[in-house]
């Protein structure tokens, strides 16, 4: 009994480990975003598919990003998308925005609430339909005069 019990085990487990992936065929896609010619770090660029899951990816100190579909998988589905920006708030700001100066002597809670309030990222309103193609590309993106924008 124990030996069938084992043997049952042994197949399913080969079963569940063989079977088809449910990952759909993916493009690779990577690219740089530029604010006012200036490579923007820390961006989250999202790609919505018409259909589908999206991708993402978070821009590095150069401006560059790659989509992630799953942690396990890189890329997009390949067809029209929308992408959208997440943009930390310094690369957002306009140059005669008011952000006040955190007091030098600011306690924990003090300095949480100011974080809390002034450093998380914006969702810009600009937004832009790209197609993503089979295979590897690059979709570059200079969102210089656009912060705040719909289209």
């Amino acid at each position: 009994m124990k030996f069938q019990l084992l043997s049952l085990a042994l197949v399913a487990s080969c079963l569940w480990g063989c079977g088809s992936s449910t990952t759909p065929s993916l493009a690779q896609v990577k690219g740089k975003v530029v604010i006012d010619g200036k490579p923007a770090s820390g961006v989250y660029v999202q790609f919505s598919p018409e259909n589908g899951r999206l991708s993402s990816g978070t821009t590095n100190a150069e401006g560059v990003y790659s989509l992630t579909y799953t942690p396990e998988a890189q890329g997009a589905l390949p067809g029209k998308h929308t992408v959208n920006f997440n943009v930390p708030p310094t690369a957002n700001q306009k140059a005669d925005s008011k952000i006040p100066k955190l007091k030098e002597n600011a306690n924990e809670m003090e300095i949480k609430n100011f974080n809390e309030r002034y450093n998380q990222p914006v969702r810009i309103a600009y937004s832009q339909q790209v197609e993503v193609k089979k295979g590897n590309q690059e979709i570059d993106f200079d969102l210089s005069g656009k912060l705040g924008e719909s289209k």
